[in-house]
């Protein structure tokens, strides 16, 4: 099955791969801070059709948007829901699974953990916690910048890939004999 995993922001991360073999991580920047949000919203279809003329997945998994509640401002809940939504129209066009995941169960499943409380280090610690985990699953080279952007669409494409994907090994080893 091939994942694509995204983590949708103005900067939004991808993991894109079969389970069990090397994946393609980046990230791509929908809008520069001093454009509107359609640009972000525009980007995205753009990003999306030209990655699906090369490599169509069978399955989108994409970090839930939060509750509009709890974005600091307009502009960023218009952000991030209408990402979301070009990204659910995409899938829908090229008839693509679409899975919206759970961010703390994401979280819990990639790095052990849900939450971060102020004292073990916050937002900063968990996102340190999924880059280090993605280096460790190989989805992020050990000597690549650290991007929490590209960390975090490597945990959606783990998830979905631990979920909805679960195919056997070819290969299992075990303290370097195989099994």
């Amino acid at each position: 099955m091939l994942i694509l995993g995204l983590d949708a922001a103005t900067r939004t991360g991808f993991c894109l791969g079969r389970f069990g073999e090397k994946v393609r991580t980046g990230a791509v920047r929908l809008k520069q801070p001093d454009e509107s949000v359609d640009v972000a919203w525009c980007n995205a279809g753009f990003f999306l059709r030209d990655m699906f003329v090369l490599e169509r997945p069978d399955l989108i998994a994409l970090e839930a948007p939060m509750p509009p509640g709890a974005i600091k401002s307009g502009d960023a809940v218009m952000l991030q829901w209408g990402v979301v939504a070009v990204i659910t129209y995409m899938a829908n066009l090229y008839e693509i699974r679409i899975e919206y995941l759970n961010a703390q169960k994401v979280s819990r499943h990639f790095t052990g953990k849900s939450r971060w409380s102020k004292e073990e280090g916050g937002r900063a610690a968990k996102k340190a916690a999924a880059i280090q985990r993605a280096r460790l699953l190989g989805y992020m080279e050990p000597d690549a910048k650290a991007d929490d952007d590209i960390a975090d669409a490597c945990a959606c494409f783990d998830y979905a890939a631990a979920m909805w994907d679960r195919a056997r090994p070819k290969e299992i080893r075990m303290f370097g004999e195989q099994a």
